[in-house]
């Protein structure tokens, strides 16, 4: 009896390897679902892009923590930052889609060098924003702090910038790469790919924060 018992506590044991992995996967699951609800609306996508990165950067340090009941806490502490933060991206986002699209057809040399400009200023958004999102995830800092110092990190530790920017690239690539990698990869993103991304960019940045505490 003592030896079922002791390979039961083995096999479902919260300290098992494997039942520490079936538990972090069912964490991201719950988190990529309850991200995916709290976009709903649209207008909600900046706090809660700022809420996945809190929570999966808790996550990592505390993983048995109540999933479902932390991001929806943490959804209304970051509600103003993250509208702020999701208002000005779909500004940009908006602003370079446009000018690319009409620098793209105009024949003239000036319009080439514009659209090349529109792209950099998205690379340089795209960039600020993934550190601004999880700055805002992490810390207490005013809009203007924040855009600042997500600024200067994503430019003074350009290496794990690139990092950061990895996952999404690579993701994207699988998107356009034919019809069958796009619904697969819809559907793992749909599953628990965004929690993911989220999970690993964390584990990416939180050396960079630590060396400037």
């Amino acid at each position: 009896m003592k030896n079922q018992a002791s390979l039961k506590q083995k096999i479902f044991g919260l300290d098992n390897k494997f039942m520490r992995i079936a538990t972090k996967i069912f964490n991201l699951m719950i988190l990529n679902l309850s991200f995916l609800i709290s976009c709903l609306p649209i207008v909600t996508i900046g706090p809660a892009l700022v809420t996945i990165y809190c929570v999966a950067g808790r996550l990592r340090e505390e993983p048995n923590m109540l999933v479902i009941q932390e991001y929806w806490k943490e959804l209304k502490n970051n509600w103003k930052q993250g509208g702020l933060l999701g208002g000005v991206s779909l500004l940009i986002i908006v602003s370079v889609y446009l000018n690319i699209r009409i620098f793209s057809n105009i024949a003239h040399p000036t319009a080439l060098v514009l659209q090349v400009i529109s792209y950099g200023i998205g690379f340089i958004s795209l960039i600020v924003g993934l550190y601004a999102f999880q700055i805002s995830g992490q810390f207490q800092s005013s809009f203007t702090q924040t855009i600042k110092n997500a600024f200067l990190l994503s430019f003074l530790n350009f290496f794990k910038t690139i990092q950061l920017i990895v996952p999404i690239i690579f993701v994207t690539l699988l998107l356009m790469l034919s019809p069958l990698t796009m619904l697969l990869t819809l559907s793992i993103l749909l599953f628990i790919g965004l929690a993911l991304i989220a999970y690993v960019q964390t584990k990416i940045i939180q050396p960079v924060f630590k060396k400037y505490q």
